[in-house]
């Protein structure tokens, strides 16, 4: 069952991150809380030269922008950017480094895990109750 878990993991993580983005994009693809300001950009194209505002021909006014963020936008995020995003989300897991000793491992994991419980002896002998007693004192 644990493989199957830790897949199941991993495809509710990547459906998290997908909803996270799907959130930053709704304002401006379904719910159109607009007009949205652009305000700075007209300010800094103002402060422009004719001759670079004629390089630089700017008229957000002119821009379908339902259109453009449904057939430019989009399209531009799921063909360049998602691709990237499943690389890194599929990335093969290293193996951790070989320890040299177990007292070097348990250093390791202690600084990787804080106040984790990092190790722990258990007697067969030991009922559940005292274990959980045992784990309760630290």
């Amino acid at each position: 069952m644990k493989p199957a878990a830790k897949s199941l993991e991993g495809f509710a993580a990547q459906q998290t991150k997908v909803g996270e983005i799907l959130q930053v994009f709704a304002p401006f693809t379904t719910v159109q809380n607009g007009p949205f300001s652009c305000a700075n950009t007209r300010a800094a194209f103002a402060r422009l030269s004719p001759e670079d505002r004629v390089k630089l021909p700017w008229a957000p006014e002119a821009i379908d922008w339902a259109e453009w963020m449904h057939e430019v936008h989009i399209p531009g995020v799921e063909k360049r950017i998602l691709p990237e995003m499943e690389k890194k989300l599929k990335r093969e897991t290293k193996p951790l480094r070989a320890h040299a000793t177990l007292v070097s491992m348990v250093d390791e994991m202690a600084a990787r895990h804080g106040h984790a419980l990092a190790l722990q002896r258990m007697e067969k002998t030991a009922s559940r109750a005292s274990r959980s007693a045992t784990l309760a004192r630290g």
